[in-house]
């Protein structure tokens, strides 16, 4: 029993000590969203590139050939990976552009407050 209560003791503290670690790092988490901005656009850029379809048509025939030529069934997932790749920037536009519109609308302005 005292072996129990020493437990969660320790466990108690470690929880605390995580929780203030996370409460510390609030602030950073604020600048981090305009650091990851950019980092962001230049990853979308990237994949909306003919670089993106490129690589996205690559994957797509390795899966077809994959399937075909080595008769296995992971060929199929590879392929719509492939797929999904060069599907990805604008899925991923078209749901953005729908978020900012839907949060707009709701008043919020897109931007942390520091």
């Amino acid at each position: 029993m005292k072996k129990l209560l020493v437990e969660k003791n320790i466990l108690t503290v470690a929880f605390v000590l995580f929780a203030a670690a996370l409460f510390a790092m609030v602030p950073d988490v604020a600048h981090a969203q305009n650091a990851g901005s950019s980092l962001l656009t230049d990853v979308t850029n990237l994949l909306t590139g003919s670089l993106g379809t490129v690589v996205g048509l690559g994957i797509s025939l390795f899966g077809l050939w994959v399937w075909l030529a080595q008769q296995s069934s992971w060929g199929i997932l590879i392929l719509i990976a492939g797929a999904a790749i060069t599907a990805f920037p604008g899925l991923y536009k078209g749901m953005t552009d729908g978020f900012k519109s839907a949060f707009s609308s709701s008043g919020a302005q897109g931007k942390v407050a520091q």
